[in-house]
């Protein structure tokens, strides 16, 4: 069987879910699933993303 699947992750600040996924509609995403969540990274990671991570 050849299945071919796609998938994309995208961590955004709360109240972009909307924006997000009216973004992936309009390039042909079906559906998603929106996750609240928290966590924690050391400051290196930080660093990387330049993002401020909340604890």
């Amino acid at each position: 069987m050849n299945y071919k699947h796609e998938v994309i992750f995208c961590i955004v600040n709360t109240g972009f879910a909307d924006s997000v996924m009216s973004a992936a509609r309009e390039f042909g995403a079906k559906g998603g699933t929106v996750l609240g969540a928290r966590g924690t990274a050391n400051p290196d990671a930080e660093k990387l993303f330049g993002v401020f991570i909340q604890p």
